[in-house]
């Protein structure tokens, strides 16, 4: 084979390999895209007994740990977002507001009236309670409640019963929660610590956990273009664990955190 021959050939391997390396490229593309397709239907599908037949899907987010789903029920005007665990693929929270309700000037109904509403709505209450408040001049019931597996809080026009929003979870953690006032730190305390530490802050989410028989609170909490995750001794009030996430670089901070392991969580 003289030269010219040889470069040819080596010519011919070169578009014959970058042809091959593009077509591997292409079918990796359709694949994924066949799997996230796959994995938004099977999530709708979970979703959907969330939330009323009328709602409309809207679009899906991903964040750490969970994919947040937005629903849009147009003949109630109500927003949903159904939270699934990427972890389970089961739904851990569920969140609805009423657009355009609010409070009313004047309260029509009792306590337990209100409380009577959202058992209405929600099935297997065991502990509910509730209190009058007044927003923007506005009166509300705000109605505390949980079962044996979930736990949320709703606000009830005091006028008409009607539920403004609500906010419920589902966790094994749900028991833990049921029992907080049990423990030296409320839960209300424990964001008082975080919001201590980060004024300003939202708390995204708030659980009771128990690690090596140890009660914690840990959660999530966001500041401008920040994301925390915190770890609070539920017997203590000390902060455990202190992880701060900024345009995704990690900075993390521990606090005497040998008593617990973040992977061995009690059933």
């Amino acid at each position: 084979m003289n030269i010219k021959n040889a470069v040819i050939n080596n010519k011919k391997k070169i578009m014959i390999t970058a042809l091959v390396a593009v077509a591997a490229a292409v079918i990796a593309v359709a694949s994924a895209s066949a799997v996230n397709a796959t994995t938004v239907k099977s999530l709708k599908k979970i979703a959907s007994a969330y939330v009323p037949s009328t709602a409309t899907f809207q679009e899906m987010d991903r964040e750490r740990g969970r994919y947040e789903l937005d629903y849009y029920d147009k003949t109630n005007n109500e927003d949903y977002t159904v939270t699934i665990s990427k972890k389970t693929k089961k739904v851990t929270r569920v969140e609805r507001d009423c657009e355009n309700c609010n409070g009313n000037a004047t309260v029509k109904l009792s306590k337990a009236e209100a409380e009577a509403a959202v058992k209405k709505e929600f099935s297997g209450i065991k502990k509910i309670s509730s209190v009058l408040e007044k927003d923007s001049g506005l009166y509300e019931y705000r109605v505390e409640f949980s079962g044996s597996k979930f736990h949320g809080t709703a606000y009830v026009d005091p006028s008409s019963g009607k539920i403004i929003s609500n906010d419920y979870r589902y966790s094994k953690r749900t028991k833990d929660a049921e029992t907080a006032g049990t423990d030296p730190i409320s839960e209300s305390e424990a964001e008082s610590i975080v919001l201590k530490k980060i004024p300003g802050a939202v708390i995204t989410d708030i659980e009771l956990d128990t690690h090596r028989g140890v009660k914690y609170y840990e959660g999530e909490a966001t500041l401008s273009n920040n994301e925390y995750e915190f770890m609070i001794n539920a017997s203590t009030g000390e902060i455990t664990k202190w992880t701060t996430d900024t345009n995704d670089n990690d900075n993390d901070e521990e606090y005497n955190d040998n008593d617990h392991d973040d992977n061995d969580h009690d059933d």
